[in-house]
C-alpha cells in the first residue's frame, strides 16, 4: 500500500496527490515570491506603476517594505527639471530650498542614496555659469536666476547632509523643441548668454511633424568644444560625484538633411557615408 496515501481515499495515487498539493500550494507559492514587497502606486492616479512603456509587458513594479542596504550599492533617482517635469518652478530662495529639502527627504524615506539631477534640460543652466544662461525652468524666464544664490552649490551642500550623492545630469544637444518658427525667429528669443544664439552655424533645424526641433549640432567643433567647456566648469566649480549625459544621440525620427552643411565641411574622410559619419 506504499503507492496509496490516505486510507479513505484508495485509488489516490501517491504521484497524483503530489500533484494535487502543488497545485493547492502554487497561489501560497507565488504570494511568497512577493512577501515582504507591496505594488507600486502612481500617486497622482493611484494605479499600479508599470515595469516597463511596452503595451504587452503586464508587469508590474513591486518593492520592499524594507531596503536592506548592501555597502556601496548605487540607489538612484532621475530628477527631470525639463519642463518642471519632476521639479517645480521657484519664485523665491526659500521656495526652492524648501522643495529640494522636501524632494531629498522623501528619496531618503524610499532608501536613495543617490540624486541624478537635470542641471541642463536644453542648452541652460541650472546654476551660476559663464557657459550657459540660467534656465527658464528654474524661475521661469531663461537668463534670470536669484540675485547671489546658487542653486548646484546648495543642492551638493544639502545631498551631502543627507547622507547621499549628486549627480550633475546634462541634456547635451536640444535647445528648443516643438518650435512652430523659422530657426532665427526661435533663437532670438532666447537669452543673449546662449550659446545657440551666439553661434546659430552650431545649431541644427530638424523637422519634426508640422514642427521643428532645434539641437546642437554634434558633427560642428564648436558644441564639442561648448560642452567640454560645460563639463569642465561644472567640475571646477562644484563638488558632484558625477556626469550624466542624456539625450546624447540624434533624434530616433532621424534628421533628413538638416546637417549636410556640417558634413561637407567638417568630414575629414570622404569616403564616409553621411551615417557613418555620424556614426
Amino acid at each position: 500500500m506504499t503507492d496509496r496515501i490516505f486510507s479513505g481515499y484508495r485509488n489516490f495515487s501517491l504521484k497524483g496527490g503530489i500533484f494535487v498539493l502543488f497545485l493547492l500550494l502554487l497561489p501560497l507559492l507565488q504570494m511568497d515570491a512577493y512577501s515582504g514587497r507591496k505594488v507600486l502606486q502612481d500617486s497622482r492616479t493611484k494605479k499600479a506603476v508599470k515595469y516597463s512603456a511596452e503595451d504587452k509587458d503586464k508587469r508590474i513594479v513591486t518593492i520592499p517594505y524594507r531596503y536592506r542596504s548592501i555597502p556601496g550599492e548605487f540607489r538612484g533617482v532621475w530628477v527631470t527639471t525639463a519642463w518642471n517635469l519632476d521639479f517645480p518652478r521657484s519664485a523665491t530662495v526659500a521656495q526652492f530650498q524648501n522643495q529640494y529639502r522636501t524632494l531629498l527627504l522623501r528619496l531618503k524615506k524610499y532608501g536613495i542614496n543617490t540624486v541624478i539631477f537635470q542641471v541642463r534640460p536644453q542648452c541652460d543652466a541650472f546654476y551660476i555659469s559663464r557657459e550657459n544662461p540660467v534656465s527658464a525652468f528654474l524661475c521661469g524666464a531663461e537668463g534670470r536666476g536669484f540675485s547671489g544664490f546658487d542653486p548646484l552649490n546648495f543642492m551638493v551642500r544639502e545631498t551631502r547632509r543627507q547622507g547621499m550623492k549628486f549627480h550633475a545630469w546634462l541634456n547635451p544637444y536640444r535647445v528648443r523643441g516643438n518650435v512652430t518658427e523659422g530657426k532665427a525667429a526661435a533663437l532670438k528669443k532666447l537669452s543673449h548668454a546662449s550659446f545657440a544664439r551666439r553661434f546659430p552655424d552650431a545649431v541644427l533645424e530638424v523637422p519634426q511633424g508640422n514642427k521643428k526641433l532645434l539641437m546642437l549640432d554634434p558633427g560642428h567643433p564648436r558644441t564639442f568644444v561648448h560642452l567640454l567647456d560645460t563639463v569642465r566648469e561644472i567640475l571646477w566649480k562644484y563638488d558632484v560625484d558625477g556626469i550624466h549625459f542624456d539625450d546624447y544621440f540624434y533624434p530616433y525620427g532621424g534628421i533628413g538633411k538638416s546637417d549636410l552643411a556640417s558634413y561637407r565641411k567638417f568630414c575629414r574622410d570622404k569616403k564616409l557615408t553621411v551615417e557613418m559619419w555620424r556614426r
